[in-house]
């Protein structure tokens, strides 16, 4: 299927050549000599005033014609190129559809509709969406998956090595894709100690060419089923370059 922009681009072209068209047989028109109108060709007689035509009338330019084609013309160029230059970026960067991206390390989603987006970098993340209610949140953070080491492995490795006071309660764990690229992802719960907060949290590593964009979403028990959907949207629509 062709992109919108394409088609688009394709109608303007041809809507554009009609009326050039058109417009040439405007400015090169015979006009009848006695009131002015347009005369149809080879016609002997004027349809307006009914004068007789003895003789062949020469072509006549219209200079306002001359002067309209050529700004239309002009205009049809910039809109064409426009939309050329607009297609050829867009097939250049993949992420540029999405309402998030990152071209430094070469990923893009669509964040929850509604959430805010903070690229402020605190607590490491590359950049945090956080819900209405300004506690429940996304962040994401890069990583490497090191040499020879499969995905599953290394996420198990790093669940095995938070001490007790990290994860309370590791409540699920396993494999899945993200649009084809290998994945992880656990759920667990956690508990701020200084605060006596209970956090549900859930953490999706997705991988590819061995680059690591680790999506967590974190929130309050009661919350956690409100906006699940909402970051699994988000997830699903993640694309790495």
């Amino acid at each position: 299927m062709k992109p919108i922009q394409l088609i688009f681009e394709e109608k303007f072209i041809s809507k554009l050549l009609l009326y050039i068209c058109g417009l040439r047989w405007e400015i090169m028109a015979i006009f009848c000599p006695n009131c002015g109108m347009r005369l149809e060709e080879n016609s002997n007689f004027c349809g307006n005033c009914g004068l007789q035509i003895t003789q062949a009338i020469p072509r006549k330019k219209n200079m306002k014609l001359v002067v309209a084609g050529l700004i239309i013309m002009i205009i049809g160029i910039v809109i064409v190129v426009y939309f050329a230059v607009t297609i050829q970026n867009s097939n250049n960067n993949p992420l540029s559809n999405l309402g998030y991206s990152n071209t430094t390390y070469g990923f893009g989603l669509n964040p929850p509709a509604g959430w805010t987006t903070n690229t402020s970098g605190s607590s490491g993340a590359i950049v945090s969406f956080f819900a209405p209610n300004n506690i429940d949140n996304i962040n994401i953070v890069p990583g490497q998956l090191p040499t020879g080491m499969s995905l599953e492995n290394y996420i198990i490795s790093e669940i095995n090595s938070y001490d007790d006071s990290f994860a309370d309660t590791l409540l699920s764990n396993n494999t899945r894709t993200v649009n084809g690229m290998n994945a992880y992802e656990y759920v667990f719960t956690y508990t701020v100690q200084d605060y006596n907060i209970e956090l549900k949290m859930k953490q999706v590593a997705v991988e590819k060419n061995s680059n690591l964009i680790i999506l967590t979403y974190t929130a309050i028990p009661e919350d956690y089923d409100i906006y699940y959907d909402a970051f699994e949207s988000s997830v699903n629509s993640l694309r790495i370059i």
